[in-house]
């Protein structure tokens, strides 16, 4: 658990204990994974990444990890070793090869089959040397040995457009002043923009975000533009009305993204129906709220409450079970692709004349109506070993 910007601290060691102290309060409990900073006795790593403090016992408790996990301890060839210096050795000057630059590379290098070039690659990104990501063509044709040039990107569209701004003059000379505050107030990002910011690498980022569920494409304009929900600043101020379906983080906690990435997924499937033909309404769309027809006439309704760490998923009597299967699966994607299946949570009812929360399996046992009321349909989805096209394809 690292805490920057170390030298800002007004109080110095003081606002460090205290901090730490607030931090052991809270993860206590619910991230037994975290491993302290046994140096300095706190449970976080102070660092200042400017003036180079705190870099170095941190370093320390890395090695000593790594040393340690029997995962690491695997032996490779000579030759992958060749492969994976030479590739890095060209750093200096890019941030990333193409898949046709990386296969010279490995030839020269001993490593002569496709093969044996995608075992070494796949070894090296599992162990953080490299990223090399391979959901679609676009994504497998990059190889990123500098792996903060995919961060440097990312943020020049998952951003607070307050705090980080772009060069004004840059954007009005370009014409895209209102492609900018579309982005970061309404969430919809023009292609133009994002060629702007990424320039050739535009369809490796879109791809990438698209497969992290960072961003949807959107269809309900003239113009080629992108979802990405992250950036949707006006909140919305009422909460989904009963009856209504409950997944309740409060035993856990509900990270920054979920919901977001939920929206994402959401607009994605409805978007497949839209693109077959059939009309769609435009989602509604706010920071913790959404209304999505996610397939003809089958609007959901899902918000998050923050304050309960909850997520709330309405819809028609008709559709609620349905709704709640597909909903299911896609929170469950979510943790698996993003969390590991680490993200845990209940899942409670509320009917339209009672604030008291029923359990799952109460719901169940009970038959709740409109929740599962209806015999067939109860299918489940596997979030697991789904690339996201299959994913949704499956629901």
């Amino acid at each position: 658990l690292v805490g920057t910007f170390l030298s800002d601290l007004e109080k110095g060691q003081e606002d460090v204990v205290m901090i730490d102290r607030f931090l052991k309060k809270l993860a206590r409990e619910k991230f037994p994974q975290i491993r302290p900073n046994t140096e300095d006795d706190l449970l976080l790593f102070p660092i200042d990444n400017r003036y180079n403090l705190g870099i170095l016992p941190l370093k320390r408790a890395i090695e000593r990890i790594v040393h340690n996990d029997p995962k690491v301890a695997v032996k490779i060839p000579m030759r992958w070793l060749r492969f994976l210096d030479s590739m890095l050795s060209k750093r200096k000057h890019t941030s990333c090869l193409s898949i046709k630059q990386v296969a010279a590379i490995a030839r020269d290098m001993g490593v002569t089959s496709v093969e044996e070039q995608e075992d070494a690659l796949r070894l090296f990104h599992n162990r953080g040397a490299i990223t090399h990501l391979t959901g679609s063509e676009t994504l497998h044709s990059i190889v990123t040995i500098r792996p903060q040039w995919l961060l440097d990107n990312l943020s020049l569209v998952i951003r607070d457009g307050d705090l980080h701004q772009l060069d004004e003059q840059e954007i009005e000379k370009a014409g895209l002043g209102e492609d900018v505050r579309n982005t970061f107030t309404e969430g919809i990002a023009s292609r133009d923009f994002l060629e702007f910011v990424w320039k050739y690498n535009t369809d490796f980022f879109v791809d990438l975000m698209r497969s992290a569920m960072l961003l949807s494409d959107w269809n309900f304009g003239t113009d080629r533009s992108y979802l990405i929900p992250s950036q949707l600043k006006t909140v919305h101020k009422d909460h989904v009305q009963a009856p209504r379906c409950l997944f309740n983080f409060s035993e856990s906690f509900l990270p920054m993204g979920v919901f977001q990435r939920l929206v994402s997924l959401c607009v994605i499937h409805g978007s497949r129906h839209l693109e077959k033909g059939k009309p769609s309404m435009k989602p509604e769309l706010y920071k913790n709220f959404a209304v999505v027809e996610i397939e003809p006439n089958f609007v959901v309704r899902i918000g998050e409450d923050t304050d309960n760490q909850t997520i709330s998923l309405s819809s028609a009597p008709e559709f609620a079970q349905r709704g709640f299967k597909i909903v299911t699966a896609m929170i469950q994607k979510i943790s698996y692709d993003v969390m590991k299946s680490r993200l845990k949570w209940d899942v409670q009812f509320q009917s339209k004349t009672s604030d008291e929360c029923i359990s799952l399996l109460e719901a169940q046992n009970r038959k709740l109506f409109p929740w599962f009321s209806n015999a067939k349909d109860d299918e489940q989805n596997s979030a697991h070993e789904h690339d996201l096209n299959s994913f949704l394809k499956s629901l």
